[in-house]
C-alpha cells in the first residue's frame, strides 16, 4: 500500500499579483531547496510547514473560494517542484483535486529551470512560472529576468478536408505582461 500524499503548507491565502488579471488562491509550500541569493521567498526555505494531507490542502484552499465566491477566478502553487518531499505524482495529484473541487484553473510556480514540456498534458494547469531567483537579473518585473511565465494556450488541428481533428497544447511565453511598460 503506497504512503499518502503530504504537502509543507507554509501559507494559503490570496493574491492578485501572482497570476496577471486573477484573483488567485495561493498555497506556498515550505522546504524549498534552492537556496537562490536574494531570494524573495525566503520563508520557503526549511522544513517549517504544516505537513497537511492532500484532503486538507484541497478543502483549506476550496473553503477560501467559497467565502469569496465569484472573485476567485484561479489557483497558484508556489513552489513544489524544488521543494523537498513533494514528488511530481504528489503535484500533479494535487493539481488535479484542485481543480476537481474548485472548478478552477491552475498556476504553477517552479522556483528552478526545467522542461516546461513535461507539464504540457497536464490537465487543467493552465500557468507555469520557471527559473531561479537570480538576484542580478531581477524577477519577472524586470525586462533582465531569466525567469520565465508561460500560458498554457491550443493549437486547433485540422484533417486534410479541413475537418477539426483535435487540439494540440503549447506553452506560450508571456512574461511580458509583468514587465513595466514605458512610463
Amino acid at each position: 500500500m503506497s504512503k499518502p500524499f503530504s504537502y509543507p503548507v507554509a501559507s494559503i491565502g490570496i493574491t492578485t499579483s501572482e497570476i496577471p488579471g486573477e484573483t488567485a488562491v495561493y498555497i506556498e509550500f515550505s522546504g524549498c531547496r534552492q537556496n537562490c541569493p536574494g531570494c524573495h521567498s525566503s520563508h520557503l526555505i526549511g522544513d517549517h510547514g504544516d505537513k497537511l494531507n492532500l484532503a486538507d490542502t484541497v478543502y483549506n484552499a476550496w473553503a477560501i473560494t467559497q467565502k469569496y465566491e465569484g472573485d476567485i477566478t484561479a489557483i497558484v502553487l508556489m513552489g513544489g517542484t524544488a521543494n523537498k518531499g513533494i514528488t511530481e505524482k504528489s503535484l500533479y495529484c494535487l493539481i488535479q483535486a484542485l481543480h476537481n473541487r474548485t472548478k478552477l484553473p491552475i498556476g504553477l510556480y517552479s522556483g528552478r529551470e526545467e522542461d516546461i514540456s513535461k507539464y504540457l498534458d497536464v490537465e487543467n494547469l493552465k500557468w507555469l512560472k520557471v527559473g531561479s531567483y537570480k538576484e542580478d537579473l531581477g524577477g519577472l518585473e524586470e525586462p533582465t529576468t531569466n525567469q520565465k511565465f508561460y500560458t498554457k494556450e491550443y493549437v486547433i488541428e485540422t484533417n486534410q478536408y479541413g475537418v477539426y481533428a483535435g487540439r494540440t497544447p503549447q506553452w506560450v511565453d508571456t512574461t511580458n505582461q509583468f514587465q513595466m511598460k514605458g512610463e
